[in-house]
């Protein structure tokens, strides 16, 4: 998404391969008060960066999961099993996300498992997100209800399977889950009894 301005919401990005950046890629315009791009409840699983730096007519930018520059905001986004041969731990690249701008805010979001968040990233986490084979959350994930309510959430949101994106038990939990699909349980420990 190059020079746009414009919002991805409860997508699933999944399986692509690309030499530069295998799943997201946003170079956009905006200010500190109106971010030019937005990243919201996405799932972004499984994509590959399978060029060399000399592939990328941009310079070092290969990624499995996330490239951002410009006032890009992405927010209750999980981004796991991403891969990029040319990013390694030694370089200082990783296969979730690489070459992140000073101006990108990433808030909620699970970036991979055991690596370093990007400094940026507020309230985000490096966990297994437990996704099922059809990507959905399962049963103790610590994504269920990490997310977190921008403002932009109503009592209509949908998650990608057109279920209600922060409800759980009948009420509105006011925190949505990561990624884009939402799960039908609460928060782990909670107990719903059926007469």
């Amino acid at each position: 998404m190059q020079g746009l301005a414009g919002l991805l919401e409860n997508c699933l990005v999944c399986c692509n391969t690309n030499s530069g950046a295998g799943g997201i890629y946003i170079e956009c315009g905006g200010d500190k008060n109106k971010p030019g791009f937005t990243v919201r409840n996405c799932t972004v699983y499984g994509n590959v960066a399978n060029g060399t730096d000399s592939t990328v007519g941009y310079g070092n930018y290969g990624t499995g999961g996330l490239v951002a520059s410009g006032f890009a905001y992405i927010v209750n986004t999980i981004f796991f099993a991403n891969e990029s041969p040319v990013q390694t731990w030694t370089n200082g690249g990783y296969p979730e996300w690489r070459d992140l701008g000073a101006n990108v805010k990433i808030v909620n979001c699970l970036m991979g498992e055991d690596i370093p968040l990007p400094s940026m990233a507020v309230g985000s986490i490096t966990n297994n997100p437990c996704l099922s084979d059809d990507y959905h959350l399962q049963k103790g994930s610590p994504c269920v209800n990490g997310g977190v309510n921008d403002g932009a959430y109503t009592a209509e949101s949908l998650d990608l399977d057109r279920n209600l994106r922060v409800f759980n038990f009948g009420r509105k939990s006011g925190k949505p889950d990561l990624g884009c699909y939402e799960t039908p349980w609460g928060m782990p420990g909670m107990m719903l009894m059926v007469h």
